[in-house]
């Protein structure tokens, strides 16, 4: 079971009009759940917290956590800080370097693969 956790009010409103429809029917066969105006606010041995827009938190058990962060490489240090954290971090897309969509989800798709 995949979740989608957007802090926007929509998903996908940058991605181009006909990537977002091939998108939209693969996740729709896939059955991936899409939260929007959901924050994670804590990452845990039990899962994740998440704050929707009304402030109300719920805990939800996951295997693995990916985050997507912004249109363009960041300075983050989220991956260091997760380190001795969790089992296995990933950086990808946009997090190691800018990219197109097409590539950031083929860097997506083989990193989900591979787990």
């Amino acid at each position: 079971k995949v979740t989608v956790i957007e802090e926007a009010p929509s998903f996908g409103k940058d991605i181009e009009v006909h990537s977002m429809a091939a998108i939209n029917r693969e996740m729709q066969e896939g059955n991936i759940k899409i939260l929007t105006s959901t924050k994670i606010d804590a990452i845990t041995d039990e899962g994740v917290v998440l704050i929707d827009d009304k402030g109300n938190k719920t805990q939800h058990q996951v295997d693995s956590v990916i985050v997507a962060l912004d249109l363009a490489p960041t300075d983050s240090n989220l991956a260091e800080e997760l380190k001795d954290k969790v089992k296995e971090v990933y950086t990808i897309g946009d997090a190691k370097s800018f990219q197109r969509i097409k590539k950031a989800i083929s860097e997506g798709y083989i990193t989900a693969y591979n787990l």
